[in-house]
């Protein structure tokens, strides 16, 4: 008898218990693989998602510039990352240089 192997997993990861720290990592993850598409590969280069707790994502910035250039896209990019993740994954961007 065969099983879905993404039911197989997603049940793994319920009962291990761990599941809210999938959803940070792949929240992360969807920052990180989006940027160079809505950024741009120059800007995505210094600027990497690091965390996500209670729906805040934090990024770091390698300067103020690119902090600053992040700052006027949030909403694209909340959207954009809300989108792939099927919810209201991110509500905020707290920026670190």
């Amino acid at each position: 008898m065969f099983h879905d192997l993404k039911n197989l997993i997603f049940n793994a990861i319920q009962r291990a218990g761990v599941s809210r720290q999938v959803e940070a990592a792949t929240v992360v993850e969807l920052f990180n693989k989006l940027a160079p598409e809505i950024l741009g590969e120059a800007i995505s280069r210094s600027a990497k998602a690091i965390y996500i707790r209670n729906n805040i994502l934090t990024v770091e910035c390698a300067s103020s510039l690119i902090m600053q250039e992040l700052r006027y896209r949030e909403p694209e990019i909340i959207q954009a990352i809300n989108k792939q993740a099927g919810g209201q994954a991110v509500e905020k961007i707290r920026y670190l240089t």
